[in-house]
């Protein structure tokens, strides 16, 4: 997944931290030219990269994070796309001090932001903080730090709280775009850097504040008959095409007194969206080119606690046509049961955005009028039953 930075201050380098180390890219840019860029793209390793600010718009997530003064300019810099995902990370500050606060505008800046970036969906975050809070680990001793955010579009925060959830966030959902104004500048939670502190729940923490379910010690297979995996992704950005695998398996290994291990093996040639043509054409070569790669596969590395009870965050390492990336997952974890006769069972639910062509998957999308045939950002979602085997 990329991340488009429109300002290269920092706001912007406290932001490309965390992206960065989830293991996603970042497009650097500014009014000046990518040349100027150089050194802060060597000093971050190989997942950034500077761009012109049209080329940074292209990205799945588009973070705002120019100079009050400098956001027509920006907004005219983005080429038109619809549905283009805008992080407002913008204040309305003047300079120089002691009239520094933009208090006339009848509407709040990320509702202005909004209307200067035609078919964009503006979620409001990360700016309500100070630079040195934001760049900081967001899991510290007693908990997650928060952070806030607000927008219009449903499924656009969605796949944004997914990934911050990623990066060790406990994201808040204000509401509508409106609410964004309570981060703006004088708005009731500037500087606010609250941390969600841990609550009981059923699994304990380990010294290294990595987690271990508290089911018994074991071997738990997945039952693929009360288990699936889904999947969406915009088309022309207009709609959505949706799917599932319907053959894949895993297990939960469960130590007596360790970390769970997670594996899981997809069968990418069961895709079906429902359309023969289409999934003919999604096992083909230039998608997920399943005569070489048959199988996709994920196993778990780390396991850190969610926020609040039955909530976690499961790393791994996930491998699809060759390409192997460390990904990380929501997950949900929703007890055990006796079952109904075949053993004990628990029950899951996980969550992740994932870019299709971090993976190669049709990498060179066609453009339609403007529009990329096909998103980049895929959602997936894991619904699972385990039966206890061993």
């Amino acid at each position: 997944m990329k991340f488009g930075m429109i300002g290269a201050g920092t706001l912007s380098r406290a932001i490309a931290g965390h992206v960065i180390r989830a293991g996603h890219d970042v497009v650097f840019s500014n009014s000046r030219g990518p040349e100027t860029l150089s050194d802060l793209v060597r000093a971050l390793g190989p997942h950034a990269s500077a761009g012109t600010v049209a080329e940074a718009g292209a990205a799945d997530f588009v973070v705002l994070a120019v100079n009050w003064s400098g956001i027509h300019e920006a907004a005219r810099s983005l080429p038109y796309r619809e549905g283009r995902i805008v992080i407002d990370a913008t204040n309305q500050w003047k300079a120089p001090p002691p009239d520094f606060i933009v208090d006339h505008l009848e509407v709040g800046g990320s509702e202005l932001v909004a209307s200067l970036i035609p078919g964009a969906h503006v979620i409001k975050a990360f700016d309500n903080m100070y630079g040195p809070n934001i760049a900081a680990d967001p899991i510290t001793d007693t908990g997650r730090r928060i952070l806030f955010y607000a927008g219009d579009d449903q499924d656009s925060k969605e796949r944004f709280r997914a990934v911050v959830d990623g990066f060790g966030f406990a994201a808040v959902d204000l509401g509508s775009l409106r609410m964004g104004r309570l981060m703006q500048v004088d708005g009731s939670l500037t500087g606010l850097h609250a941390i969600r502190e841990s609550v009981p729940h059923p699994m304990p923490a380990t010294a290294n504040n990595e987690l271990t379910f508290e089911i018994p010690a074991g071997t738990w297979t997945i039952d693929p008959a009360h288990s699936s995996i889904t999947f969406s992704v915009r088309h022309l950005m207009l709609s959505k095409v949706r799917g599932r695998f319907s053959e894949f398996s895993g297990s939960i290994t469960v130590p007596g007194n360790g970390i769970p291990v997670v594996s899981a093996t997809v069968d990418v040639g069961s895709v079906d969206t429902g359309n023969k043509e289409r999934d003919q054409h999604i096992r083909a070569a230039d998608f997920f080119d399943v005569e070489n790669f048959a199988t996709a596969t994920f196993t778990s590395t780390t396991l850190r606690d969610g926020g609040y009870a039955g909530r976690y965050v499961l790393a791994g390492e996930f491998s699809l046509r060759g390409v192997t990336k460390p990904i990380t997952l929501t997950l949900e974890f929703f007890g055990v049961s006796p079952g109904m006769g075949k053993g004990t069972v628990a029950g899951f639910e996980a969550k992740v955005a994932l870019s299709r062509k971090d993976f190669g998957v049709l990498a060179d999308t066609p453009i339609i009028g403007g529009s990329a045939v096909l998103g980049d950002t895929v959602d997936i979602a894991i619904d699972v039953e385990a039966l206890k085997t061993a």
